[in-house]
Formats: C-alpha cells, structure tokens, sequence
C-alpha cells in the first residue's frame, strides 16, 4: 500500500472527500496544488495483460480521498476543486476519519508492505479493521466496507 501523505499531519483533522467517478487522482493533484494536504491509499493489484501479468497500484478506495482540514478551512470549498464531488457526511455532518488516516500513515513510515505489521499504530482494533478492509480485492467492497466502518464508529460519538 503506498499513501501520499505525512506523519506531521497525523494530530490534524481529516475528512473524507468523495471523487467524481474515477476522479481520485485528478482530485488528490488538484488539492495538492492548492496547497492541501490529502491522501490516496493505493494498493497493488495483479492484472493480466495480453500475456504478461503486471502489478499496478489502483486507489484503494473507489472515489474517495482523505483530506486535511483545520478550523479555518472551509469544507463547502473542497467541493469547487476539480474532480471533488462532495464530503462526505453521517448524519448531515462531515465524517472524520483522523484515526484510519494515523493508521495508514503510521504502517506507511514504519515502510509495511501493506497493513501486515501494527508497529506504531495507537488503534489496533482499527488497523485489525483496515488488514481485513485491504484483503478484499474488489474495490468497490473496500469502499462500501470503509464506509460501514465509519458510519459505525460516528454513531458510537
């Protein structure tokens, strides 16, 4: 797994930004380039071309970004930046996912391929969650399976 990000922004809150369809990179450059701080999981996926199988990294998450805000940001903006479809909310409210973000910086430093190791994660609970998450090889199960997660551990707030 390779996550663009850094462990100063571990103690920063981050929400979760959902892509216009197969807009995750588009959208993770676009913020980069205003200055934003946003992370987009990836994992390594063997595919099959012609007679040659190759590995090629794929967001982990289909159509979803990690993005860093502050008490000054505005999150009704993220949504103007290109490839950005929304936030994503529980309830009406922003979901905060600051812990599944310490996790995977925390597995990204300690260089794990993949979440095989909890070494420096405060949550192992949460990092159990995400090494079952990330076995599913099916993208679009890791996202619905993320978000269950969360909207789980925002109800229990």
């Amino acid at each position: 797994m390779q996550v663009n990000g850094s462990v100063e922004a571990i103690m920063q809150t981050w929400y979760l930004v959902q892509c216009k369809n197969n807009n995750e990179l588009r959208a993770h450059q676009s913020l980069r380039s205003d200055g934003r701080q946003s992370v987009l999981p990836q994992v390594l996926v063997d595919k099959v071309l012609g007679d040659d199988g190759q590995a090629f990294g794929e967001p982990m998450f289909r159509n979803l970004l990690l993005v860093c805000a502050n008490e000054t940001t505005d999150l009704n903006a993220l949504r103007q930046t290109r490839g950005v479809a929304d936030i994503v909310k529980v309830n009406g409210e922003p979901v905060e996912v600051s812990a599944i973000v310490e996790a995977l910086l925390h597995c990204r430093h300690a260089h794990l391929p993949g979440l095989q190791n909890d070494t420096g994660c405060a949550d192992k609970r949460l990092l159990n969650q995400l090494k079952i998450l990330t076995q599913q090889a099916c993208s679009v199960k890791r996202t619905e399976s993320l978000l269950r997660m969360v909207s789980k551990q925002t109800r229990l707030h």
